[in-house]
């Protein structure tokens, strides 16, 4: 098991694609052809990368989505928190002083889906 907040790049883009409802056997993690990068990538007629933790136009919808509220320190950190409503507004999950806005609000999303700890993804 890995830590949610451990997560980046590929990894946390591949929990963030299970958080918003693709299935496991329609994800991969691959090494992108002569480097040492990897991306998730949908299986399907096309492979398209699913770069939440990079890409505005991926990740932003989850915002509205999940009404996450970000939170901008002075030292420049974002963190990202998840409230829902059940009578009052109670705190579900986030993720604190992270770098990037983009990676607060994918860590946020797996936090609240599955919890703290997510299975590592081997490629």
């Amino acid at each position: 098991m890995i830590r949610v907040s451990e997560l980046s790049g590929a990894w946390l883009d591949y929990w963030v694609a299970r958080a918003d409802g693709y299935p496991a056997e329609q994800l991969e993690v691959r090494q992108i052809q002569r480097t040492t990068d990897f991306h998730c990538v949908r299986k399907c007629l096309v492979i398209s990368a699913l770069n939440y933790s990079a890409s505005w136009e991926l990740c932003g919808p989850l915002v509205d989505l999940h009404r996450i509220e970000l939170e901008r320190f002075p030292s420049g950190k974002v963190a990202a928190h998840i409230r829902k409503w059940t009578g009052t507004w109670s705190y579900v999950a986030g993720a604190h002083q992270e770098d990037d806005a983009r990676v607060a609000i994918c860590r946020a999303v797996v936090n609240m889906v599955f919890g703290e700890k997510v299975p590592e993804v081997t490629p």
